[in-house]
């Protein structure tokens, strides 16, 4: 892990499962001092996340990550297409929209100070998550 801070990505290389590259990412994430979703969009993200609508949902996601500098932009952009492809072999890894939602959500959105009241918030971070992969091409 500590050669991946470093730059070294050619330790990806050596990875021969799935589930060992898919564990180094989602320990990239967590490990992240600012998450993907930044601080700053986590109560933006909690104000949108009972949109039932998934036209209006995708609208109010794209106005919030405008906002982002492009490497937070593009990097999401990335993953959503990353975890889109993974789900899209969901017969043969059983790792759906959803279940990739609940691996990563918590990795990627988080607030600057946790409070127990934000457990109350995960599924719907899950949901959303669940939705933007789904939905990653209109993002």
């Amino acid at each position: 892990m500590n050669e991946l801070w470093q730059g070294n990505f050619d330790v990806l290389k050596t990875q021969e499962d799935a589930y060992s590259v898919g564990n180094i990412i989602k320990k990239v994430f967590r490990n992240m001092a600012e998450p993907l979703f930044p601080f700053k969009t986590y109560e933006e993200f909690k104000c949108i996340s009972g949109t039932e609508n998934d036209e209006i949902f995708i609208s109010k996601v794209n106005s919030i990550i405008a906002k982002l500098d492009q490497v937070n932009w593009h990097t999401i952009k990335a993953l959503l297409k990353f975890l889109s492809d993974v789900a899209k072999f969901e017969e043969d890894n059983l790792m759906s929209a959803n279940n990739l939602s609940v691996v990563f959500a918590p990795n990627v959105f988080k607030a600057s100070e946790e409070t127990w009241t934000d457990a109350i918030y995960f599924s719907m971070f899950v949901k959303m998550l669940c939705v933007m992969i789904q939905k990653n091409e209109e993002i």
